[in-house]
């Protein structure tokens, strides 16, 4: 499951897990009924979050502080955590 930064033509931006860009696209647009401009993998779930996957050990907290900035990548690029 990975984390995905959605731009929407006329809505504010979103986060989304799902398995693949595809389907995350497809999520977003079934959850906010927006056409989806962009689609970009985040490091970690940010906020908002329109759908929150659920593991076994409970959620992923949205640590990612910055996704307009750190959409693209894989990993955090900062050496040290936004929270700090």
């Amino acid at each position: 499951m990975q984390a995905f930064w959605i731009k929407f033509v006329d809505h504010n931006s979103g986060c989304v897990e799902a398995d693949t860009a595809e389907e995350a696209s497809q999520l977003a647009y079934e959850i906010t009924g927006a056409k989806v401009k962009s689609c970009d993998v985040l490091p970690y779930p940010a906020e908002p979050r329109l759908n929150k996957h659920k593991y076994k050990s409970g959620p992923i907290p949205s640590l990612c502080y910055d996704p307009e900035n750190c959409k693209g990548r894989t990993f955090c690029p900062k050496p040290r955590a936004c929270s700090e």
